[in-house]
């Protein structure tokens, strides 16, 4: 009992009672934080900070836990074991509080392809790359660190984000891409910038004045350099004198791919003789100056192939004018245009002409040959000159075996007359006929047949008396009389008339 009441007393009394504990507390718990992407395969410790009052070790032990264990799993010291590509959040708890961090899980990179893998990048011209980062399975992957690499850099440099600046020509070089020990290349031909090259810098032409266009002419333009030699155009034509716009240049297309051609063709007919010029200059995208091509056309005098003089006869009274005229052909016959004439006269005291008009002027009774020359060659005509009057008397002749019939013309007087020869229908007959001193100054020729059936024919003609001594007779002699009877030949003359006819 004694035991029982002073354990009793010793109970009651408050000067020998101790004081409760203080509850633990937890205020905080901080995880750390996981600051960069976690590769697969990579662990991580993380840590866990406790704030706590009045706690013992046990009471603030941490447990850790993860959202998604396949992506990273967390042990119970908070090591973190990433799986595979994703977000893991990671929580730390203690007495009932607790923090997280996320995790993000990468793959690691597999394969690195650059684009454009091949290409040809002209010197001076810059190509942006692109590298393409990918995981084992294939997945693209995105904010990796990719540093890039030529492996010539004198001929080609690349930046920090894959530009490659071309620098000088090289068969080839490669620009590596690299991201987590993986790298991608791609293959680059260096070539020189294009330039324009001309088959010819010089197109000569050559023409007559008035006659036929040149042929045109080309000349090939190609690529000198490297790339495409594009923007061919025609710059411009500069003429080199006063004749102008007689030249057409024109390209057939504005790449050279392979070449292409510049055709220059003469336009005009019209320029005077000597040598004309232009230039054509040639643009195109190259890096070098634009092409001229110098071109020319010698225009030298037509050659001449023949001069008609008109009129081809002329009968002129003594005293009045007549302007002649040329026309000047080449060989083929085309008519020449502003070829010079010379005029000429072979007896300029019975007809005179001016050199370079061709007016003629009949100064006396006679008969003179009027030339025009040019080129070389000559062309002819005939002035007769006097007084045109009837005819001094009339025809006369005989029937029977007479073969000429004669005529009186006194010296420097024309006469006109109609000859008409027949024979019987039915009974044609060969018949010729020639004059003699006689000049036919025109009308027929003195040629003529009834033969072939022709029963009947008239020769008409205007004739000059041109020899010295006057009173001649002008002679028409029949060289063949082989008629058959009732031949009739009959002639009629101004003033005047004669009949005759063989029974």
């Amino acid at each position: 009992v004694v035991v029982a009441l002073a354990l009793a007393g010793a109970g009651c009394s408050s000067s020998e009672h101790a004081a409760p504990a203080p509850a633990c507390s937890v205020s905080a718990v901080q995880v750390s934080q996981v600051a960069r992407p976690v590769m697969v395969g990579e662990t991580i410790t993380l840590t866990a900070a406790v704030t706590a009052q009045h706690c013992s070790s046990a009471q603030t032990a941490v447990q850790w836990a993860s959202s998604a264990p396949s992506v990273a799993a967390v042990t119970g010291a908070g090591v973190v074991t990433a799986a595979s590509s994703g977000l893991a959040t990671i929580r730390a708890t203690a007495g009932g509080v607790s923090d997280a961090t996320v995790v993000f899980v990468e793959a690691p990179v597999a394969t690195v392809d650059v684009t454009p893998a091949t290409g040809t990048l002209v010197q001076g011209d810059s190509l942006q790359l692109a590298a393409t980062l990918r995981d084992a399975q294939g997945n693209v992957l995105t904010a990796r660190t990719i540093t890039w690499q030529s492996s010539s850099p004198p001929n080609a440099i690349v930046s920090a984000t894959g530009v490659v600046t071309a620098l000088s020509p090289a068969a080839s070089v490669s620009v590596a891409a690299t991201s987590e020990g993986k790298s991608g290349t791609a293959t680059l031909a260096i070539v020189p910038p294009p330039r324009l090259v001309l088959d010819s810098a010089h197109v000569a032409f050559s023409e007559f004045a008035g006659g036929a266009l040149p042929a045109p002419a080309t000349i090939t333009i190609r690529n000198g350099g490297g790339g495409t030699l594009a923007g061919l155009s025609v710059a411009s034509v500069r003429y080199a004198s006063a004749s102008t716009g007689w030249l057409q240049a024109t390209l057939s297309a504005t790449s050279a791919t392979p070449t292409a051609t510049l055709s220059l063709r003469v336009t005009s007919t019209s320029l005077t003789v000597g040598r004309h010029a232009a230039t054509v200059t040639i643009d195109s995208n190259a890096q070098s100056a634009p092409q001229d091509v110098e071109v020319t056309v010698d225009v030298a005098a037509a050659p001449v192939g023949s001069v008609v003089v008109d009129p081809a006869t002329l009968l002129i009274a003594v005293g009045a004018k007549q302007a002649m005229s040329a026309t000047v052909r080449d060989p083929a016959g085309a008519i020449l245009q502003g070829v010079a004439v010379r005029w000429s006269s072979t007896n300029p005291a019975v007809a005179a002409v001016d050199s370079v008009t061709g007016l003629l002027t009949a100064a006396s009774v006679g008969v003179a040959t009027i030339r025009a020359t040019a080129g070389g060659v000559i062309g002819s005509g005939f002035a007769y000159t006097g007084t045109a009057s009837l005819l001094d008397g009339a025809w006369r002749g005989q029937a029977g075996s007479g073969r000429t019939f004669s005529m009186t013309v006194l010296y420097g007087r024309i006469a006109s007359l109609s000859i008409n020869v027949g024979t019987p229908p039915g009974s044609p007959c060969a018949l010729t006929y020639s004059a003699s001193p006689l000049t036919l100054v025109s009308g027929n020729a003195f040629a003529f047949s009834t033969a072939g059936a022709t029963s009947n024919a008239t020769v008409s003609g205007t004739f000059l008396s041109n020899t010295s001594a006057q009173g001649t007779y002008g002679t028409i002699a029949f060289d063949r009389y082989v008629c058959p009877p009732n031949l009739l030949v009959n002639g009629t003359v101004t003033g005047g008339s004669w009949s005759a006819a063989k029974q």
